[in-house]
């Protein structure tokens, strides 16, 4: 069974999922900055061709960027017409980090625990974790009627789900998109009009349904939509729940370059803005005869604490990993092979291209 530990005493609220008392990811959210899947009102700020966008202002002290990659095909003609101090309805996509602004998008998702409405998505699509007849079948004729512009996402939990249910949840996110409309016709200046979901919630929508989950808590709000959902949760205020599950250590581990292995293995993580590199040293590893067995087996044991650092730290984007060079092809399709086997535990969407004409192993992996 894995735990999901929720931590949210004090402004940096925090998550660990475990998987057999081992910790398998980390997730973090800081502070009162916009958040992901809020919805704002918005002002036009400032045009700029030469970025294929615009600046808008979320309030008085906070910017963010649309791109016209982010303003949906129905609504064409709109961003081309769009001028300084028009208010616009628009969704964060990515949260400010370091010196990157809020990143914003027309492509409004209002997300359910089955499906995802889309008020300007205009196309319907289901989760590639569906069997393939419930796949066909949703996306082929679905419970609804999607009327104008609208679009739908059936998520992997969809096809437990039966019609009638799906279309209540269908009807009860268009419901909540009218509300956001509604409300926004009354405003006059940028305003927050739809909070992010309570943590749990974000973080349950990510995890694949099969998953049998404990849940711990010390959030009230989470506690509730918990217990709403069916899950065993557990709620323990008396201190902060990473410090109940001695998880601080590993935390802080997760923040370091270097990560030591048991054997004498050594990996070194690298973020930069462009990609991730990720090297593998042999380090004080020893018990193979020859430099081919020992480079096999240290690969071995890297790849798969390297899928596990992954999902650790959040990384995202393009990743390369410079592995002890193996001169076997048997060997290089094993390791790259428990590569992949360890990827199929994260909870995002990987992609492993392969080796590279270098040597190295190429990948992305979905930001989360």
């Amino acid at each position: 069974m894995r735990q999901l530990v929720l931590d949210t005493k004090g402004d940096r609220k925090r998550a660990a999922i475990l998987n057999n008392q081992v910790v398998v990811a980390f997730f973090e959210w800081e502070g009162s900055n916009p958040q992901n899947d809020e919805i704002y009102l918005t002002k036009v700020e400032r045009l700029m061709p030469s970025l294929d966008g615009v600046f808008v202002s979320l309030s008085p002290d906070t910017k963010g960027f649309l791109s016209r990659h982010e303003w949906p095909e129905t609504e064409a003609a709109l961003f081309k017409n769009l001028k300084r101090g028009m208010l616009l309805l628009l969704q964060v996509k990515r949260e400010a980090a370091g010196m990157k602004q809020t990143f914003m998008t027309r492509n409004i998702q209002i997300k359910g625990r089955s499906l995802i409405y889309l008020p300007f998505g205009h196309y319907v699509a289901a989760s590639h974790r569906l069997k393939e007849s419930d796949r066909d079948r949703l996306r082929n004729h679905p419970p609804f009627s999607l009327k104008g512009t609208e679009g739908v996402i059936f998520r992997s939990i969809a096809g437990e789900k039966t019609d009638e249910e799906l279309f209540c949840e269908w009807e009860a996110l268009r419901t909540k998109w009218r509300s956001v409309i509604e409300e926004a016709s009354q405003k006059q200046s940028p305003v927050r009009l739809v909070d992010g979901d309570c943590l749990s919630a974000q973080l349950s929508l990510k995890l694949p349904s099969q998953w049998d989950c404990e849940w711990w808590t010390n959030e009230e709000s989470d506690f509730r939509y918990l217990s709403a959902q069916g899950e065993r949760v557990h709620l323990e205020t008396a201190k902060p729940l990473f410090q109940s599950f001695s998880l601080e250590k590993e935390w802080e581990a997760a923040k370091r370059e270097k990560v030591y292995l048991k054997s004498g293995v050594s990996i070194v993580i690298q973020q930069t803005e462009a990609l991730t590199a990720i090297d593998v040293n042999s380090g004080s590893y020893k018990g193979k005869s020859t430099k081919e067995e020992t480079a096999f087996w240290c690969n071995l044991e890297a790849v798969s604490e390297i899928a596990r650092q992954l999902a650790l730290r959040q990384i995202g984007g393009i990743i390369m990993i410079d592995l002890i060079k193996m001169e076997q092809e048997s060997h290089r399709e094993e390791v790259l092979n428990r590569f992949k086997e360890a990827l199929k535990e994260d909870i995002v969407t990987t992609h492993v291209s392969g080796y590279t004409s270098l040597g190295l192993i190429e990948m992305t992996r979905k930001s989360d």
